[in-house]
């Protein structure tokens, strides 16, 4: 929980990229839940999809569609004073290459 409360004081601008599990998605409200490997714990991180959220499957565009719960995604994040923003869910190529490159 420390890491948290660090990571986001003014941290408008900065992003954060992890690979995690899809636990949940409500189209209705834009929001995706992604359960992340913190240390030896488990975080749940919910953020707000936007227009411009960047989806991505093989390598290729997507739509939130493309996408389901327990689905193992590369997400790229970055806090607000609204909350938390998700630029960038990834499937598959995107995920190996991000823990290839930990």
């Amino acid at each position: 929980m420390l890491w948290f409360m660090i990571s986001c004081a003014g941290a408008d601008r900065a992003t954060y990229k992890n690979a995690g599990l899809i636990s949940a998605i409500d189209p209705n409200l834009h929001k995706m839940s992604i359960e992340l490997p913190l240390g030896p714990r488990r975080h749940m991180m919910t953020g707000t999809l936007n227009s411009n959220t960047v989806f991505q499957k093989n390598g290729r565009p997507a739509t939130l569609s493309d996408f389901k719960e327990g689905d193992v995604v590369l997400v790229e994040w970055r806090f607000t004073r609204n909350g938390k923003i998700i630029e960038f869910i990834g499937k598959c190529g995107e995920v190996a290459e991000f823990v290839e490159n930990k």
